[in-house]
C-alpha cells in the first residue's frame, strides 16, 4: 500500500476478522482493496472466479476488464456505491472509501446474482465448453453462486458505508488524539476542584451544553434520580428526566436558551416533576442558572427533592378532599359535647346547614343519649379510646332513623377531642328484618320438608367443603350435622362407584349452573340410599370461589319402585323371545316325542329297542317340561287359577324335594292363613324352584325355614303392589348368601353361577309371581342365608269367585269316524295321522284354515262330516285355529273342536270354552294324548 494514512486508520486485522463475521452471517463476499488495486483484505470469494475465471487468460482478461470499468467510475459515488454486471456474468459492487476527502481504498463485493436477474445455465454452459472448463464441476460452482434480492445488497452496502465512514471518523480521532490529550491535561486541576465542591452538595448539580446533553452529574444526581454517571452523561436531559407533559415547553424554551442564554426558568426557582431511573415520578424543586462558553450557551441545574413536602401537602389535601366527600358522617366534638366541625354529609343526613350544626350538641341530634349522660360518656372514652354502639338520630324535620357510631379519643396539643363516624343504617336494619323473616320462613320449610339442604363452598382446584345444611340430614344419612362438618365434605359418603362420577362433575360445575345429579350414599350404619341433588353454582366472594347451593331428596323407594318397574318391562321383553322359542321347540318335540310313542305302540315290552325308545320319549318330555318352564316364563303359562290351601302345597313340595338329602325343613304356616287363587301347577313350580335352591346353597346339610303370614299392604309399600290383602310366603336358608353383584341379576332368564344350572329356576318364578299378581323379592347377606320371599293376593272373607275346572265329557267309543287334522307342519300332520288310523280313525289332514272350511264344509254337505277336528292355533302366514273354528262353528254349532298349540300364552288356552271349542291339545302330545282328549 503506498498511503501509510490508511493503516493509521484501519487494523486491518480486525477488519478481517469483522468482515468474516459478516461473511458468515450473510453469505456476502467482501474485500478492501487499495487505489492501486491491491488486495489488502478478502472474505468469502467464489469458486467460479478463484478457480476458473481467474485461472483462464480469456476469463481473466474480462475480470480485470471489468474492474477497470468499475474504478473508471468510482470518483462518481462518492457518498454512494457502484453496480456492475462482469464480462462472465456475475454482479459486482464497489464503495470507495475517503478519509479527510482523499480516497484512500475500494471496498468491494460481488460475485453474486440478484433474484431478478438469474443465471441463464445455457449460457454459462457454452462459455464452459467456450473455455475449456469441465462443465459439470464448473455448472455445479455456479449452483454455489449465492443470490441475494437488490434490497438485501442495498442493506449491506449501507451498513458497510455507515461502518467505512465510523472507521474515517475514528481515524481522524485518531489522528487528533494527541492535542486532546494535551488539553485534557490542563483541564484536571481545575475538574478536581469543582469535582470536591460538587461531591459535597446535597442537591443534585447538573450541568447540559447548548443542545441539551448533560455534560455534568454530581453524586446527589445519583441517589435522587437513580442514573449513574456514566449513564447519563451525553444523553439528552430532556429524553432521560422529562415526563412527557414537558415536551412543548421543553422545545420552545430549549430554542430560545440556545440563541440567548435566556428563557421562563432561567434565573428562577420552579417546582417540576422528574423521571427516574426507575420510572417513577418525583416532584424536584430547579434552580436554573445560565453559563457562556465560547459561543453556546450551558446552562447548569440545581435539583432538590421535594417528594416529602409534597406527600405531606398531598396527603392533608386528600384527607380534607375525604372529609367533604365522605358518605358517612365525620363529627369533631369538644369535651362539652358540642360539634366543633361537621363534613357535608352530617349536613345533609340531618337537614341542617353547617353554622346550624355548629350551634349544636350530641344530645340535640341524640334522643337516647340526654345532656347529663355526656360526662360520664366523656370518661369512657378517654379511658378505653375507642367505642363503637348503634343509636338513634334525629333530624331537623323529626325522622328518626338508626345509626352505627364508630368514635375515636385524640389529644392533639394537648387538646382533647372525640372524632365519630357515624353511618346511616337504616336499609341495613330493614335488611336484617327481612332476612329474619327469610329465615323463619326457612325454619318452618326445613321442619316440615322431607329433604335437607345445604351449602358449599370450594377454591381453585380444592373439593367441595360443607358451610351449613338444614333439614333431616340425620334421618337420610344417619349422620348428625356435627358428624357431616367433622367429615368436611359430601365425598366422604357418596358410594365409592358414585364418588369419582360425581366428584368429577362437581369440580366442572361454572358459575350460574343448574345441574341435577343422581347417586347412591352409604349411610353412617352401612345401609344404601339413593339421593336426587339439585345444586346451583354461584361465584362466590373471593377469588376464584364458587359456591353450591343444593338440595337433596333421599329417593330411595322411587328407585326400588323404578327397578322394579324396569326388571318387569325386561322380563317382558325377553319373554316375547322365549315364547316364540318354546312354540318352535314344542312342535318339534310333538314330531319327536309321537313319532317315538307311536313306534313303541308297534314292539312288545321285551323288545330290545322297547326300553331305548321309552327313555327316548321320557327324555322328550323333559325337554317339554323346559319349553313350558320357558312358556311359563314369557307369560305363557298363563295360570288356570283355583282357590288353593298353601299349607298342604308346601308340605308336598318339601317332602318331595327334600327326600333323601341332608336337609330337613320347617314350617310355620298357621291354620288361619288365608286361601289364594293360583294354578297349583305354576305355584308348585315356583315352590320348587326355591326349595332347591335352597338345598344347593347348604352341601354340608341345614335347615329351610318356612313362614307364612297374612298381611295388608298400603297404598305406599316398597313392593309397588297394588293396596290390599296378601299372604306373604318366605323360604329362609342357613346358605351361603348371595353376593351383591348376583343379587341383582338372579332373575335375569340364564343367569346362573351353579354348573349345570339353566338360569331359569328364578326367572320363570318372577314370571309366574307376575301371572299371580304378585311379586318376589330376595335377601341375601353372604355366608348368613338367604330368604325369599312372595306377595300372593289372598281371597277375602266370603268371597264366591269359582274356581276354574275344566269339564270333561265322556263320550262313546267313535273308532272309524272321521277326524280332520289342520297343522302348518308337514312332519307333525303326516304322525297325527298315522297314529289316529291306527287307532282305527279316518284322517283327513290340511296345512292352514281356507283348506280346513272347505273340506269341513263339503264334508257337511255330503253328509260325511268329520267326528272332530284338531285345530293348529298359530299358523304362520295364514289363518289360525281361533278363526277357522269360529267359521266352523257359524257353518255347524255342534261341531266338536280340539285346539292344538305350543304357545300356550295366549288367552285362549285359559278359557277356550267360551270361544267354543271342546278341548285343547298341548304341544308335544303322543298316542296317548290323542286317545284321552278324543274320548272325553
Amino acid at each position: 500500500m503506498n498511503s501509510p494514512d490508511l493503516f493509521q486508520v484501519l487494523d486491518i486485522e480486525e477488519i478481517q476478522k469483522l468482515l468474516e463475521a459478516y461473511f458468515k452471517l450473510t453469505g456476502i463476499i467482501s474485500a478492501i482493496l487499495d487505489p492501486d488495486g491491491n488486495v489488502i483484505v478478502a472474505v468469502g470469494w467464489q469458486d467460479i472466479c478463484t478457480h476458473f475465471h481467474r485461472s483462464n487468460p480469456i476469463s481473466r482478461a474480462r475480470c480485470q476488464e471489468s474492474a477497470l470499468s468499475i474504478n473508471s467510475h468510482l470518483a462518481e459515488c462518492r457518498g454512494s456505491f457502484l453496480e456492475y454486471k462482469c464480462k462472465n456474468g456475475l454482479w459486482d459492487v464497489a464503495l470507495p472509501i475517503f478519509i479527510e476527502g482523499e480516497h484512500v481504498a475500494t471496498f468491494f463485493t460481488g460475485q453474486f446474482f440478484y433474484e431478478d436477474d438469474m443465471p441463464d445455465r445455457d449460457y454459462f454452459r457454452a462459455q464452459a465448453e467456450e473455455l475449456g472448463f469441465n462443465v459439470e464441476d464448473y455448472l455445479s460452482a455456479l449452483d454455489r453462486v449465492p443470490v441475494f434480492s437488490r434490497s438485501q445488497i442495498r442493506t449491506a452496502m449501507d451498513y458497510y458505508r455507515s461502518l467505512f465512514s465510523l472507521i474515517s471518523d475514528t481515524g481522524r480521532k485518531k489522528l487528533r488524539l494527541k492535542e486532546h490529550s494535551r488539553v485534557k491535561g490542563s483541564l484536571r486541576e481545575s475538574e478536581a476542584t469543582l469535582q470536591t465542591i460538587t461531591d459535597a452538595a446535597r442537591d443534585a448539580i447538573i450541568m447540559i451544553d447548548n443542545v441539551g446533553k448533560i455534560t455534568f452529574w454530581n453524586p446527589a444526581a445519583v441517589s435522587i434520580l437513580g442514573w449513574q454517571e456514566a449513564e447519563a452523561i451525553g444523553r439528552d436531559i430532556h429524553l432521560l428526566l422529562a415526563p412527557d407533559c414537558y415536551n412543548a415547553a421543553y422545545h420552545k424554551g430549549m430554542a430560545l436558551f440556545t440563541n440567548t442564554g435566556q428563557g421562563d426558568a432561567v434565573g428562577k426557582t420552579v417546582e417540576l416533576r422528574a423521571l427516574r431511573k426507575d420510572g417513577s415520578k418525583i416532584p424536584i424543586e430547579l434552580s436554573l442558572s445560565c453559563v457562556q462558553r465560547g459561543n453556546h450557551w450551558h446552562a447548569v441545574g440545581i435539583i432538590r427533592d421535594i417528594s416529602k413536602r409534597k406527600s405531606y401537602e398531598q396527603k392533608r389535601k386528600l384527607s380534607g378532599f375525604v372529609f367533604d366527600n365522605i358518605s358517612d358522617c365525620i363529627e369533631w366534638i369538644s369535651p362539652e359535647g358540642r360539634f366543633l366541625d361537621i363534613n357535608e354529609a352530617s349536613c345533609s343526613s340531618l337537614g341542617y346547614s353547617r353554622e346550624e350544626m355548629l350551634s349544636l350538641s350530641v344530645f340535640d341530634i341524640d334522643p337516647s343519649l340526654p345532656a347529663s349522660s355526656w360526662p360520664a360518656m366523656w370518661k369512657k372514652l378517654r379511658n378505653i379510646k375507642y367505642m363503637r354502639i348503634e343509636s338513634i338520630h334525629k333530624d331537623r324535620f323529626g325522622r328518626v332513623f338508626p345509626v352505627d357510631i364508630t368514635s375515636n379519643f385524640i389529644t392533639l396539643d394537648d387538646t382533647e377531642l372525640v372524632c365519630s363516624i357515624v353511618r346511616d343504617i337504616s336499609e341495613r336494619k330493614e335488611a336484617e328484618e327481612a332476612l329474619q323473616a327469610s329465615e323463619d320462613r326457612y325454619r318452618i320449610f326445613t321442619a316440615i320438608t322431607s329433604d335437607y339442604v345445604f351449602k358449599c363452598s370450594r377454591k381453585g382446584s380444592a373439593p367441595f367443603r360443607i358451610l351449613w345444611m338444614a333439614g333431616p340430614v340425620k334421618a337420610i344419612t344417619g349422620y348428625s350435622e356435627e358428624d357431616i362438618f367433622a367429615l368436611g365434605c359430601w365425598r366422604h359418603i357418596i358410594h365409592p362407584d358414585d364418588a369419582t362420577r360425581i366428584i368429577t362433575q362437581l369440580m366442572q360445575l361454572t358459575p350460574g349452573q343448574k345441574v341435577i345429579h343422581q347417586f347412591r350414599i352409604i349411610t353412617k350404619h352401612g345401609d344404601t340410599r339413593w339421593i336426587r341433588q339439585s345444586s346451583f353454582c354461584q361465584a362466590g366472594k373471593e377469588l376464584e370461589e364458587l359456591i353450591l347451593h343444593g338440595c337433596s331428596q333421599d329417593i330411595t323407594k322411587q328407585e326400588m319402585l323404578q327397578e322394579q318397574v324396569l326388571k318387569n318391562q325386561k322380563l317382558e321383553s325377553l319373554g316375547v323371545l322365549a315364547g316364540g322359542i318354546a312354540h318352535d321347540f314344542n312342535n318339534i318335540l310333538t314330531g319327536i316325542m309321537g313319532n317315538i310313542s307311536f313306534a313303541r305302540m308297534f314292539l312288545d315290552n321285551s323288545h330290545k329297542a322297547y326300553r331305548p325308545l321309552e327313555a327316548a320319549e321320557k327324555a322328550s318330555g323333559r325337554a317339554a317340561r323346559l319349553a313350558q318352564q320357558l312358556l311359563t316364563f314369557a307369560k305363557g303359562g298363563a295360570p288356570i287359577k283355583k282357590k288353593t290351601s298353601l299349607r298342604p302345597l308346601v308340605e308336598e313340595c318339601l317332602s318331595l324335594v327334600l327326600r333323601g338329602t341332608n336337609v330337613h325343613g320347617v314350617l310355620d304356616i298357621a291354620e288361619s292363613i288365608s286361601t289364594i287363587e293360583a294354578d297349583e301347577g305354576q305355584l308348585g313350580q315356583v315352590i320348587n324352584n326355591i326349595i332347591i335352591n335352597a338345598v344347593q346353597a347348604m352341601p354340608g346339610g341345614g335347615q329351610i325355614t318356612v313362614q307364612a303370614r297374612n298381611l295388608t299392604l298400603s297404598s305406599e309399600n316398597n313392593q309397588g303392589l297394588p293396596a290390599g290383602r296378601y299372604v306373604k310366603l318366605s323360604f329362609t336358608d342357613e346358605g351361603c348368601g348371595i353376593k351383591d353383584e348376583d343379587r341383582k341379576k338372579v332373575f335375569d332368564p340364564y343367569y346362573t353361577t351353579k354348573p349345570g344350572g339353566s338360569g331359569l329356576g328364578l326367572a320363570s318364578s318372577h314370571s309366574i309371581i307376575s301371572r299371580h299378581n304378585g311379586c318376589i323379592e330376595i335377601e341375601s347377606c353372604t355366608n348368613k342365608g338367604t330368604t325369599v320371599s312372595f306377595y300372593l293376593p289372598s281371597l277375602e272373607s266370603g268371597d264366591t269367585n269359582t274356581v276354574l275346572t275344566v269339564q270333561r265329557q265322556k263320550n262313546h267309543d267313535r273308532i272309524g269316524e272321521n277326524i280332520l287334522v289342520m297343522d302348518d307342519e308337514e312332519m307333525i300332520r303326516i304322525m297325527t295321522q298315522e297314529m289316529l288310523e291306527h287307532l282305527g280313525y279316518k284322517v283327513t289332514t290340511c296345512s292352514n284354515g281356507e283348506q280346513a272350511i272347505t273340506l269341513y264344509s263339503s264334508a257337511l254337505q255330503s253328509g260325511t262330516s268329520f267326528y272332530a277336528t284338531i285345530l293348529d292355533l298359530t299358523i304362520r302366514g295364514g289363518m289360525g285355529g281361533i278363526e277357522t273354528a269360529q267359521s266352523i262353528l257359524a257353518q255347524d254349532p255342534s261341531a266338536r273342536l280340539i285346539v292344538s298349540s305350543g304357545y300356550s300364552n295366549d288367552p285362549f288356552m285359559e278359557d277356550y270354552s267360551k270361544y267354543g271349542i271342546n278341548s285343547t291339545l298341548i304341544k308335544p302330545y303322543n298316542a296317548d294324548d290323542l286317545t284321552r282328549v278324543l274320548t272325553t
